[in-house]
C-alpha cells in the first residue's frame, strides 16, 4: 500500500545544497522516504519545458515555440512531487542553460517507463527510475562535470 502525504512545501525536509555530497545524501534521503511510501503530492509540474498530466492534451495549433514535453502517467501528482524535490536538492546545480537538459532527461525517463508499463505503472517504481537517473547526473557533479546544456542545431 501506498502512503501518500500531501506536503504544502515539498522540499521542506531536504537541505540546502551546496555541495555533491550533500546532493547525493538528499538523494539518498528522498530513495528513503519512497521506499518507505513517503511519497508526497505536489500541483502537476510545469518547467523547462516540461509538463507533466494524467491525460495527454489534443492537438495543438502550429505555433511560434514548439510543444513542452508532455509526461503521461497514471500518478501525476506524485512524480510532480520528486522534480519539486529534485529540483530542492539540484538548486545550485541546475540553472537557465542546463535546466531544460535535466528536466526533460528526467521527463524522458519517466516516459520510457510508462510506455514500458503502459497500465500497469507503479509509482514507487517510477520515482525510483527517475531518481536513478538523477543519481548519474549527480554523480557527473560529484567528479566535477556540469550537467550538460541543450544544444542547439
Amino acid at each position: 500500500m501506498v502512503v501518500t502525504r500531501v506536503l504544502l512545501q515539498p522540499f521542506r525536509t531536504l537541505e540546502a545544497m551546496t555541495t555533491p555530497q550533500q546532493i547525493q545524501q538528499n538523494l539518498s534521503i528522498l530513495r528513503t522516504r519512497i521506499l518507505r511510501g513517503e511519497i508526497g503530492t505536489a500541483p502537476h509540474w510545469q518547467g523547462a519545458d516540461v509538463v507533466i498530466l494524467g491525460e495527454l492534451p489534443g492537438e495543438s495549433e502550429p505555433g511560434f515555440y514548439p510543444d513542452p514535453l508532455f509526461v503521461r502517467t497514471d500518478f501525476p501528482d506524485q512524480l510532480s512531487w520528486l522534480f519539486y524535490e529534485l529540483k530542492a536538492a539540484f538548486v545550485e546545480s541546475v540553472d537557465f542553460d542546463n535546466k531544460f537538459y535535466f528536466y526533460g532527461t528526467l521527463a524522458e525517463t519517466a516516459i520510457l517507463y510508462c510506455d514500458r508499463l503502459g497500465k500497469r505503472e507503479d509509482v514507487t517504481e517510477l520515482l525510483l527510475n527517475v531518481l536513478s537517473w538523477a543519481d548519474r547526473l549527480a554523480g557527473q557533479a560529484q567528479w566535477g562535470e556540469e550537467i550538460p546544456s541543450r544544444t542547439f542545431n
